[in-house]
């Protein structure tokens, strides 16, 4: 019977536990992947034969005879274990075990208090007992075996007594609110549907964070020492459980939020309403090239970096890759197949540049000050009114004319369609022919914002996650993403969606007129799809429908129109939206990044830590990820897949972050 997943480095020799005495040591170093490198370096032959790793907390784990080896393990690993456990077997069975584990980090007691909430209707304050109730399990834990961690709590402590504060002004209106509720007039919190809908919006809030940390005790604490005190609820590696895939998950998710948060796109919006509106937008055809020179980046120097917003990071089976306020999750399948092309690890930058796209379109068109949101709707179209009709307002701004640009997509996606929405071939005609906007009345455009949200936030989204992590590099981004769409179900249902993505996306490296950039992204995606059936001798459904779809006549025609609707916030995002500061912090502080070019004569990035383990850390766990998905022969076999991936969770973990207590 196994009792647990473990991968062996070259020199292991398999035991065989029935007979005599055994030792089985666990460690929890952290990090584990240098002392790792030393000990495949420099340990001796009788030490590496018993030398395996695994994807638990417990990641380095000791089969020998000798409990002296333990002590050479101790020493030549350089660094004090966090913890450690050790069975004694005989015949197989165990006959006894120590353990010992580090003293658990001093935390300001006052930092892990939620504010009183006995007040509030029995829901809520059910709700706010499972938050408490799960927090007391789970930061005695953390404090001693993730310690680097406790700043995510006491930030996500944070966050809940925020709602928490909320729903009792709400409940009982009295006196001044809570400074988060400032955007309503106070006379507002005597209407009993607005404070109904405030108290059900932060319960679904913390039924949200409820139910993440629920995964989180479980997957990331499940192994930890004592060790058979609590199994993994995932029966594949029920012993030792998953917690190095955890906080590998969780290290990649916070370095993208501190490169966020040093950007401070969202600060640096709100001074965008002082900035000089962006030129040549009286008209459809607009030069974009004119409005590199209105960048986020010129307003850089006007604001500080923010507080990040550490997320609750999981895997889940049921979910999948998926980004929400104050949670990300990666497919369970990542755990077992994260080096895979198919279920790449690397697919978290795509989730997490949601969360970074959903606080720009926030700031944009909900965080605006000044009255109730009807209010602020109201304002942002009589502004865009008076722009379509060629007399902006006398203030007008660069936060004006990037929402107009918005508003502008949503308005010809009617006639011209967009990534979810056919188009309407004769109104598109007309559209393009006269060059007018056809202005909605204020509720339908409302409405057709919100519909076509989801559709702005992916073309935002794949722009910035290719800015910011593929270095602009088409060729790679392409094939990687085509990779690890290929057997997904949604993409083969839809495939005309995900060429549109492509198109448009390849739409962003390049200039000219309409038609040209189009034609040019057809022949540049054809090229890149087709040389993934033969790099990898077989072809999805899907990939094999999308070359079909772009060498159609009928379907170029139908697919010029949306990518006409949707060029313009591409534009947007690549010419305005994108910041150096942020994608400096990505990628800034690792020695081991080169900057190369690829056959294509595009920029990339070129990982030079040698393969395997060596006493070093990963410092951007997304390069290094690039790097190992992009080099020649980088598709594991099925045999060597796990161990691959259990490395590369091992790596990306390399260089601990200190959650948010220090921000």
């Amino acid at each position: 019977m196994t009792l647990f997943m473990a991968d062996y480095t070259k020199d292991f020799i398999f035991p065989e536990l029935n007979k005599g005495i055994w030792y089985l040591c666990f460690y929890c170093f952290d990090p584990a992947f240098p002392v790792l490198g030393r000990l495949v370096k420099d340990a001796p032959s009788d030490l590496k034969a018993g030398l395996l790793y695994t994807t638990g907390l417990a990641s380095i784990l000791l089969i020998t005879k000798k409990r002296t080896l333990t002590k050479q393990l101790e020493n030549l690993s350089g660094v004090p274990a966090r913890a450690r456990e050790i069975w004694r077997l005989q015949a197989g069975r165990i006959e006894k075990f120590d353990c010992e584990c580090s003293s658990p980090i001093e935390v300001d007691p006052a930092k892990l208090e939620v504010l009183p909430y006995d007040t509030l209707p029995l829901v809520p304050r059910s709700t706010v007992d499972e938050f408490v109730a799960s927090m007391a399990v789970i930061v005695s834990k953390i404090r001693v075996h993730a310690p680097d961690e406790i700043g995510t709590f006491v930030r996500l402590i944070e966050a809940v007594n925020e709602l928490v504060s909320e729903m009792t002004y709400v409940c009982n209106p009295v006196g001044d609110p809570p400074t988060t509720l400032t955007k309503y007039p106070r006379a507002e919190f005597t209407n009993p549907n607005l404070c109904n809908c405030i108290v059900q919006q932060n319960v679904d809030r913390l039924v949200q964070i409820n139910a993440a940390l629920s995964y989180v005790s479980t997957q990331a604490l499940s192994g930890a020492v004592p060790i058979l005190d609590r199994r993994s609820l995932i029966r594949r590696y029920t012993l030792l459980g998953i917690g190095t895939a955890v906080l590998a998950l969780t290290r990649m998710a916070h370095a993208i939020e501190r490169a966020f948060a040093h950007g401070a796109l969202e600060e640096v919006l709100k001074k965008a309403a002082v900035a000089k509106p962006l030129p040549g937008l009286r008209r459809l055809d607009y030069d974009a090239r004119r409005w590199s020179a209105f960048s986020v980046d010129t307003l850089n120097g006007l604001v500080s970096p923010r507080k990040s917003s550490p997320k609750l990071p999981y895997f889940s089976g049921r979910l999948g890759f998926r980004e929400s306020e104050y949670t990300i999750s990666a497919a369970l399948q990542t755990v077992a197949a994260g080096a895979s092309h198919e279920w790449s690890f690397l697919t978290v930058t795509h989730e997490m540049v949601h969360g970074h796209v959903r606080n720009l379109l926030s700031t944009l068109f909900l965080d605006a000050p000044n009255g109730s949101p009807s209010d602020k709707w109201n304002e942002f179209y009589s502004r865009f009114d008076a722009w379509c009709n060629g007399t902006p307002p006398a203030d007008e701004c660069l936060l004006d004319s990037i929402r107009a640009v918005i508003l502008s997509y949503c308005c010809n996606t009617v006639t011209q369609g967009s990534l979810t929405k056919i188009s309407d071939k004769n109104g598109a005609t007309a559209t393009r022919t006269t060059m007018r906007i056809w202005l909605p009345s204020r509720e339908d455009l409302r409405q057709l914002f919100a519909s076509e949200c989801r559709n702005i936030s992916e073309v935002f989204v794949h722009v910035l996650d290719l800015h910011y992590f593929y270095s602009s590099c088409i060729s790679h981004y392409i094939k990687l993403i085509w990779r690890s769409w290929c057997h997904a179900p949604q993409v083969l249902g839809d495939v005309r969606q995900y060429v549109l993505r492509s198109l448009l996306v390849i739409a962003a490296q390049t200039d000219g007129k309409r038609f040209d950039r189009f034609r040019t992204a057809l022949t540049q995606l054809e090229e890149h799809l087709q040389s993934l059936i033969d790099a990898d001798g077989a072809c999805s459904q899907a990939v094999g429908q999308a070359i079909v779809m772009l060498k159609s006549k009928q379907a170029q025609n139908e697919l010029f129109f949306p990518f006409s609707a949707s060029l313009i916030l591409v534009d947007l995002v690549q010419r305005v939206l994108t910041s150096s500061a942020v994608r400096g912090e990505i990628h800034g502080g690792d020695d081991h990044l080169r900057r190369t070019l690829t056959a294509q004569q595009e920029e990339w990035l070129t990982y030079d830590m040698a393969e395997g383990f060596v006493d070093d850390r990963v410092i951007s766990p997304t390069a290094y990820l690039l790097h190992r998905l992009t080099r020649p022969g980088s598709q594991p076999s099925d045999q060597a897949l796990e161990a691959e991936t259990t490395s590369l969770f091992l790596a990306c973990c390399s260089n601990p972050i200190r959650g948010a207590l220090n921000d």
